[in-house]
């Protein structure tokens, strides 16, 4: 069909070339009503045409359909785990102003308390306070010193060098050995 087109216009062109442009309007206008008597009379070929680009124009509006679908799954989930996010953040928000709160009230009922106290009472309370933050600092670090020492030996050691240390004490004055 192709061919014939082109055959058709390259004689117009010899046509309007050689000065009658009345011959190749008239070459033109029969080709195109041969082409179209030709369509016209194969109405199922137009029929099969036009169902096949209806067929087509319905799988791409499904297609973009499907697509929407999973553009807008992917942002409700999107937003959904933004808003977990979100509450979960107020909640630390929350629990952290609870804690501090917790803590300041805690702190004005020790000033009080100690305020309250006789001046002997004060030295001693004050020196209860001083002995009890030493004692935690003497457990954090034999805490880390454990989990640096323990973690370096052998596993298979010899029960008879393992002792028995009930406090923290107990583990400082056993010195290298180690507690079972």
């Amino acid at each position: 069909m192709s061919f014939k087109l082109v055959s058709c216009l390259s004689t117009a062109v010899i046509y309007c070339i050689s000065v009658n442009p009345v011959a190749a309007i008239d070459v033109i206008s029969e080709y195109g009503s041969r082409s179209t008597q030709t369509i016209a009379t194969n109405p199922l070929k137009i029929i099969e045409r036009e169902q096949r680009r209806l067929e087509r124009e319905q799988r791409k509006r499904e297609r973009e359909e499907r697509m929407e679908l999973r553009r807008t799954e992917r942002e409700q989930r999107r937003l959904q785990n933004q808003q977990e996010l979100e509450q979960r953040q107020k909640e630390l928000e929350a629990a952290r102003q609870a804690a501090t709160e917790q803590q300041r009230l805690e702190a004005e009922r020790r000033r009080q308390y100690f305020e309250s106290l006789s001046p002997e009472a004060q030295k001693a309370y004050l020196a209860e306070q001083q002995a009890q933050r030493a004692q935690a600092n003497k457990a954090a670090a034999l805490f880390l010193l454990m989990l640096f020492a323990g973690g370096s030996g052998s596993s298979q050691q010899n029960d008879s060098q393992k002792i028995e240390c009930n406090t923290w004490d107990d583990y400082a004055n056993a010195g290298s050995r180690r507690c079972r």
